[in-house]
């Protein structure tokens, strides 16, 4: 997936070209991935997204869109992992009926793709 839009990046750890988070040091962080998805004709269809670390897949959700619906389907993962300073962070995408991906914000508010990270402090 590719997130080139960067609204804030508070250490310098996103990369916008490549869409790769990469932490500047080991711990535990919040990484949150969501898209939007239009299918090119209403069809039943499923859409997934990936959070991979270092090219290992390593969280998933799946959505099924049953009902052929001309509406945007948002999918999205989020998990807590330990992670350590240098590694790769992308979200990839699958779907199994052609269609585009939202990036427009709905009115100006709601983010239909995103990806987060945000890293918890540590305790010792």
């Amino acid at each position: 997936m590719e997130y080139p839009d960067e609204l804030f990046d508070l250490n310098n750890e996103y990369n916008p070209s490549t869409s790769t988070f990469t932490p500047k040091h080991n711990g535990v962080y919040l990484i949150i991935a969501s898209l939007g998805f239009f299918a090119n004709v209403p069809t039943s269809y499923s859409v997934r997204i990936f959070i991979a670390i270092n090219g290992t897949l390593r969280v998933a959700d799946n959505d099924f869109l049953g009902e052929e619906l001309a509406i945007v389907n948002l999918v999205s993962a989020s998990s807590i992992l330990q992670l350590s300073a240098g590694d790769a962070v992308q979200v990839f995408a699958q779907a199994t009926t052609d269609g585009t991906t939202v990036p427009e914000p709905l009115e100006n508010t709601v983010h239909f793709m995103n990806f987060e990270a945000a890293r918890f402090p540590s305790p010792w």
